[in-house]
């Protein structure tokens, strides 16, 4: 069974008040029924992403109320698909008469050590963009966070009295743990329409120049592909993260692009060379067809961002709408 924290969680008053009300402990498969109540109670019954299993390679902290033995928070931490050194952060949800008690704060403290016990570099969440607020992007900021992508559609069939049928858009949060953060000075190879994004669009605290630190010493890494979800009641977005540290990347976004993928951030330093030197991907995402050439279209009105990404998604409604050029 994992251990409930730090020493330092343990000594901190705030840590000591709420864990005197709730057990924190890593959830077992006999706790999937009341962790799928947790979801369908804020989500619907027809919510399509529920938890039948819990990886053996993931983390899944729990919380228990002492006073009845129900489980009302539930977090996991998995390995990121694609990324070695990274880890994800999702599925946390805390019962509604139980929140504004900082078991949120203490899942995800727990996830944290988890994954730096493991000599993870970076761990990843992706807050929701379908509440006005941007309540779970504000969270996860002052957890350390940093916003680097706005996914554009990602999951489909979720949602449906705010959504209707458009698929559900999420941000890339990041925060990294060990290691060159950021983008730091390495240089980046973008087509032309691209190359203003990182210093107009993005936050500053992403990027700094000069941007001059080469690879060319090693042969450039392929790009990894990311498959749409897809549900009984849709199909939601693909991606596709090009490493942008080589000239050939260029190339490979231009022709992307024209097969109909659009840029929605950046991944910085989740890369990672035999030697651990880190590098960066670009982001790129393409909808649905029903979204491109049928008869339905995206509204980014109901994709509500913090102000820091609000410049990104003016960039990517125009692009998706055609009115950044192929030049």
């Amino acid at each position: 069974m994992q251990a409930l924290g730090t020493v330092a969680q343990l000594i901190n008053p705030e840590f000591v008040a709420t864990e005197g009300l709730y057990e924190f402990r890593e959830a077992t498969a006999e706790d999937i029924p009341a962790i799928r109540e947790l979801l369908f109670d804020w989500y619907g019954p027809s919510y399509p992403y529920p938890v039948s299993a819990l990886d053996p390679k993931g983390y899944y902290p729990a919380a228990i109320d002492r006073s009845t033995g129900m489980l009302v928070g539930f977090a996991k931490a998995v390995p990121y698909k694609g990324f070695p050194s990274v880890y994800e952060f999702g599925g946390l949800i805390v019962a509604k008469s139980h929140r504004e008690k900082k078991i949120a704060k203490h899942l995800t403290r727990m996830r944290v050590d988890w994954v730096l016990s493991l000599g993870g570099a970076a761990v990843v969440s992706e807050p929701v963009c379908y509440l006005s607020g941007c309540p779970s992007q504000e969270n996860l900021i002052k957890a350390g966070f940093h916003l680097v992508a706005l996914q554009v559609g990602k999951y489909p069939d979720i949602m449906h009295d705010t959504l209707g049928l458009q698929p559900e858009s999420v941000l890339m949060a990041v925060r990294w743990l060990r290691g060159n953060s950021r983008l730091g000075h390495r240089k980046v190879f973008l087509p032309s329409y691209y190359r203003g994004v990182l210093h107009t669009f993005l936050p500053r605290y992403l990027h700094q120049r000069p941007w001059d630190e080469t690879f060319e010493d090693v042969p450039m890494p392929p790009a990894v592909l990311h498959k749409g979800f897809t549900t009984a009641g849709g199909t939601g977005a693909e991606f596709a993260d090009v490493p942008v540290n080589w000239p050939e990347a260029e190339g490979i976004i231009h022709s992307l692009r024209l097969q109909g993928f659009r840029m929605c951030g950046i991944l910085p330093g989740f890369g990672r060379l035999s030697d651990d030197r880190p590098y960066d991907y670009l982001r790129m995402y393409r909808l649905p067809a029903s979204f491109i050439i049928g008869s339905e279209s995206f509204d980014f009105d109901k994709v509500n961002v913090v102000p820091q990404l609000a410049a990104l998604k003016h960039f990517a409604s125009m692009e998706l709408h055609g009115d950044i050029p192929i030049e």
